[in-house]
Formats: structure tokens, C-alpha cells, sequence
């Protein structure tokens, strides 16, 4: 059986029906009186809402853009071993460079992997204007090898940026 619910218009009884079991619901100049079943049912609504909600987030982690992931990822980490155990680019060399310096090295490379997939490859030894690193550290190899430097790059500047951080500042 389907319990009322009151109107607007309704008067002190049916406040009264709602806690008599009568009604579910009763609205009355601004107030809302529910029945202890109907509150529950909403408030059992809205936790299955949140559910629902949390489990699509989640599932969107492992959206389109997550798969296939690892192999890129193992590639980004063998770049930044490569940086430091080949090249001598150590975090404490890291954290010398002004804030930035390391993210606009990412950038130029993935800007010369952008060009050269559009079929416009930089004259071979120019260095761009944006290279904010000694030139002797630039080079550029194909595209696929340049965005993974530009991310190994992004990744150094990263974790210098974590590592500048004062306990307090990473608090909030």
C-alpha cells in the first residue's frame, strides 16, 4: 500500500499522519516532516548514488586513456636511468635549476617531436630558442625518442619540485 503524501495546504494533521505512520512525507509552511521509513529510503538512495558514483570514477581510471600504459611508463623510467646513470643528470644537479628550467627542457623536446610528426624537422644542429639547457645537451632523435625524453624531463622537474617542498607546505 502506497502511503500519502500532504500538501502545502495541509493542516496540523497531517504532520500528524506522517508521525502516526499514516504518511510518508507532509510539507507545511517551509518544513518537511518524513517518516522515519521514507528518511531512511533516501538517505539509502543517496548512499547507493555515492556508490555508484565512486565505481564510475574509478572505472575511469582504467579508461581509454590509461591502457596500455605500462609499456610507455617503463619507457619514461628507462629515459630518466638513462639521464642519470648515461648523462650524470642527478637530483642534486636537478635541484640547482630555477623552477621551470627542467619542464621548459620537456617542452622543447616534445615541441620537436610535434614538428617533426607534422613533416616540419628543425635544420639538423639548430638548437631552438626555447632550450633553457647547456646546447651541447641537446639532442634530438626521432619523435617517439624526443616525447619520451620531454617526459622523462617533465618527471625530473616533478620530483625536484616535490623535493623543494618544505614537510610544512606539503601538509596543505
Amino acid at each position: 500500500m502506497t502511503k500519502k503524501t500532504t500538501s502545502p495546504d495541509a493542516d496540523l494533521s497531517s504532520i500528524e499522519a506522517v508521525l502516526s505512520g499514516d504518511a510518508d512525507i507532509s510539507y507545511r509552511q517551509g518544513y518537511v516532516v518524513l517518516s522515519t521509513r521514507r528518511f531512511q529510503e533516501i538517505l539509502n538512495e543517496r548512499d547507493r548514488l555515492l556508490a555508484e558514483a565512486r565505481a564510475q570514477i574509478a572505472t575511469a581510471g582504467a579508461g581509454e586513456c590509461a591502457n596500455n600504459l605500462d609499456p610507455i611508463f617503463h619507457e619514461v623510467d628507462d629515459e630518466c636511468r638513462r639521464q642519470v646513470e648515461v648523462e650524470g643528470w642527478t637530483a642534486e644537479n636537478d635541484d640547482r635549476y630555477f623552477a621551470g628550467r627542467l619542464a621548459a627542457a620537456g617542452g622543447t623536446y616534445a615541441l620537436q617531436a610535434a614538428d617533426t610528426l607534422m613533416g616540419r624537422p628543425a635544420p639538423e644542429r639548430e638548437i631552438p630558442r626555447t632550450w633553457s639547457m647547456d646546447p651541447k645537451a641537446w639532442k634530438p632523435k626521432d619523435a617517439r625518442r624526443d616525447l619520451i625524453r620531454a617526459l622523462a624531463l617533465g618527471v625530473a622537474e616533478l620530483k625536484r619540485m616535490q623535493r623543494a617542498e618544505t614537510p610544512a607546505a606539503r601538509k596543505h
